[in-house]
């Protein structure tokens, strides 16, 4: 059996522009996705990963124009000084986020099934977002409702279209949790490429977007994962 020569999910097509500038990260990539892309297309189909597709991105997002912002409430009615909406919805964020963790882990030759389970982790970090994402989240905690984080592994735990899922690829439903909870290497990468993520959507609602290699020349910076660390010959491009 060959592998394909075209990529059949946006997950993957994303992953090949991070790493095209690699010829050793393309296979990788290439191949994750020839093993593993059945398991990565089932979850995206899931409804509770469908669900994403209705909720935006960002929220209400106040800040000043071409400057990381703080999430924050509605500011106080003035229209003026929050960012607007976007396009952007948690399904392309989340899909974002795993393109660019298997593409990070393709950098490092991370062993693929180390590497199924951060993609899966990372595809599904934001799973427990409420409506409007961060902005409500206070008042629902004010009310006892558990953070997006908290849900989300509840979720993952509990949801029995996931499960299934991972039982038919070998998924290790702990493994995940480890990862969304950003623990240990994978978790630390899994941090990582969600910031990679924010900073891209955050350029475009800003009006100066940047291209995949950013997102590459950031990951590549990265001379290795260890003991919840990054390893790093200049920390400058991480710093930035």
């Amino acid at each position: 059996m060959s592998m394909p020569n075209a990529p059949e999910s946006p997950v993957e097509r994303h992953a090949l522009d991070i790493v095209r500038g690699s010829p050793p990260a393309v296979r990788y990539v290439t191949a994750f996705f020839f093993i593993f892309g059945p398991a990565i297309d089932a979850l995206r189909a899931t409804i509770a990963f469908r669900r994403l597709g209705g909720i935006s991105q960002l929220g209400l997002k106040r800040g000043t124009r071409g400057v990381p912002a703080t999430m924050v409430p509605f500011c106080e009615g003035r229209e003026s000084e929050t960012t607007r909406l976007g396009a952007f919805v948690r399904t392309e964020h989340s899909e974002r986020v795993c393109a660019t963790m298997v593409a990070f882990c393709a950098l490092h030759d991370v062993p693929v099934v180390d590497a199924l389970h951060g993609a899966v982790g990372a595809l599904f970090h934001d799973l427990g977002h409420p409506a409007f994402s961060h902005t409500v989240e206070p008042v629902l905690a004010r009310r006892g409702f558990p953070d997006h984080e908290e849900a989300g592994l509840r979720i993952v735990r509990g949801d029995t279209e996931i499960q299934a899922v991972f039982r038919a690829h070998g998924i290790v439903t702990e493994r995940v949790v480890s990862v969304i909870r950003e623990k240990g290497d994978l978790g630390l990468r899994q941090k990582l490429c969600d910031t990679c993520a924010y900073l891209s959507h955050d350029s475009v609602l800003s009006d100066f977007p940047i291209d995949d290699a950013f997102a590459w020349n950031t990951l590549s910076s990265v001379r290795a994962v260890k003991d919840g660390a990054f390893v790093v010959d200049d920390p400058s491009t991480l710093m930035r």
